[in-house]
């Protein structure tokens, strides 16, 4: 929703981040852990980049897990609007 010149994007509670999760088990994620979390994060950069979007601080602090294992992007306080004109 738009706030004065912001917008805020409200999304469900989720259970933890990457990097979290990753402190909480204290082993490293199996390989269809790690294909599960990048999926899903690969399907959520392609949505936004295919609007125009660029996150510019994707790191495991801003991939969102959920207790279903959905990864969703989270914190676009850093994200710009490419231009037409490529800017």
């Amino acid at each position: 929703m738009p706030h004065g010149s912001a917008l805020i994007l409200v999304c469900e509670l989720m259970a933890a981040d990457l990097y979290s999760a990753i402190e909480a088990i204290n082993r490293p994620l199996t390989p269809s852990e790690v294909k599960s979390v990048f999926s899903g994060a690969l399907r959520g950069l392609a949505h936004v980049h295919g609007r125009g979007i660029i996150h510019r601080d994707l790191k495991p602090g801003n991939l969102l897990l959920s207790v279903g294992g959905e990864t969703v992007i989270g914190d676009f306080g850093l994200a710009r609007v490419m231009e037409e004109d490529g800017r």
